[in-house]
């Protein structure tokens, strides 16, 4: 946006208008609003979709200006080292014989020739690339199924409407303009499998059913 617009706002002002009215929205539709989010908040298969759908939604309409986002720094190709080993069907790789002159950032060269890394990123990295040719796509995926998980999860601890409440944070907070999204070496994995520990165990208090258990 041009700083010298007619109305002289930047691109914060118009967001803050934008809130504004969706406030005072809010105010005057909340008889309608509020029924229709405590109904959608008791469906938990159609709100893990959507909030599964909407990150992934909203960060591919950005693509026409922030592209999809290149590797940058070391931890990033050491995950990504990580996809490429998995995906030739191998734990890690024979050590080169001069690999003294090839040493890098977080990837070993003896006794094999792997990144410092665990398994957890880089295998949803081989995900993406296995499924969509492109590491990034498997980011995407697991950003989206991080938001459905937040939900599942407060829905162990909360009543549903504040569950979804924290599932649409959860896409503020990790969408589409996180960091978490936008690189090759962000929380997603772990966050999920947080989410799976947490939403589990009380569920296994009350129920002590297997697939609690399981998850």
């Amino acid at each position: 946006m041009p700083v010298n617009n007619p109305l002289g706002f930047g691109a914060a002002d118009y967001l803050e208008i934008v809130f504004a009215v969706l406030l005072v929205a809010f105010v005057f539709l909340r008889p309608v609003i509020v029924p229709a989010a405590i109904g959608f908040a008791n469906r938990p298969v159609l709100c893990m979709f959507s909030l599964a759908l909407l990150p992934i939604v909203l960060r591919l309409i950005l693509l026409l200006n922030h592209p999809v986002p290149s590797p940058d720094v070391y931890d990033e190709f050491g995950h990504l080292f990580v996809a490429g080993t998995l995906g030739h069907l191998r734990w890690s790789n024979p050590m080169h014989s001069m690999h003294r002159f090839f040493e890098t950032f977080f990837i070993l060269q003896e006794p094999t020739y792997s990144s410092i890394y665990p398994l957890g990123q880089g295998l949803m990295l081989a995900a993406g690339r296995l499924i969509f040719g492109l590491p990034w796509a498997g980011v995407v995926l697991a950003t989206g199924a991080l938001s459905a998980l937040i939900y599942w999860m407060l829905r162990a601890w909360v009543n549903p409407e504040w569950a979804l409440l924290g599932g649409l944070l959860a896409v503020i907070q990790f969408g589409p303009l996180s960091g978490w999204m936008n690189t090759y070496w962000g929380g997603t994995v772990a966050a999920c499998a947080g989410c799976l520990v947490f939403g589990s165990l009380p569920r296994l208090v009350k129920y002590s059913r297997l697939r609690d258990g399981a998850a």
